[in-house]
């Protein structure tokens, strides 16, 4: 059965692969068994912490947040280079 839930990982105390796995864990207990898919950015905690729980899951990038990380940052690089 397909579901369209979708759970916030924003209440974490923080991104710590250790946190995540707990987090997962809680969601599991509460039966929340069958996730097919989590959509994650670049954190490294996610997706270990992900197959750890839930290890059938697949994981999909978040490439619109990433993009915009990448984006921020090298404004920032451009104005220290150019000072403008």
């Amino acid at each position: 059965m397909a579901s369209d839930k979708v759970l916030y990982f924003g209440a974490l105390l923080s991104q710590s692969e250790q946190e995540v796995a707990k987090y997962l864990i809680t969601l599991k207990s509460l039966g929340i068994e069958e996730v097919t898919c989590f959509i994650v950015d670049m954190w490294k905690s996610f997706p270990q912490a992900i197959y750890e729980v839930y290890r059938k899951a697949k994981i999909q990038y978040d490439y619109f947040h990433i993009w915009e990380a990448v984006n921020y940052h090298l404004g920032n690089a451009m104005k220290d280079c150019f000072c403008y």
